[in-house]
C-alpha cells in the first residue's frame, strides 16, 4: 500500500472518530477536558507517538551496538570458536 493510501485511510479514520465523539458526546463529564470535541483523539495519537519515540529511544541507548562491535573479519585468533 502507498505511503499517500495510508495517509488518506487515517485522516478518514481520524475524521470519522471525531465526527462520531461530537454526535456521541456526553452532556456531562467528571473533568473539563473530556468536554473538548476531539481531546479523546487527540490524546490517544500523541499517547502512541510518544511511546514509538520513546521506545526508538531506549532501542537507541540500550540495544543497538557499534558496526564492529565483534571485531573486524581481519582479526586472527581473536574469539573463541566452537
Amino acid at each position: 500500500m502507498s505511503t499517500k493510501k495510508t495517509l488518506i485511510i487515517c485522516a478518514v479514520a481520524l475524521l470519522i472518530s471525531v465526527a462520531l465523539e461530537f454526535a456521541l458526546a456526553e452532556q456531562k463529564s467528571y473533568f473539563w477536558w473530556h468536554g473538548v470535541i476531539g481531546f479523546n483523539v487527540l490524546f490517544g495519537f500523541l499517547g502512541c507517538v510518544a511511546i514509538i519515540a520513546v521506545a526508538g529511544l531506549i532501542g537507541k541507548a540500550f540495544l543497538q551496538r557499534k558496526e564492529n562491535y565483534y571485531g573486524n573479519d581481519s582479526d586472527e585468533g581473536g574469539g573463541d570458536n566452537a
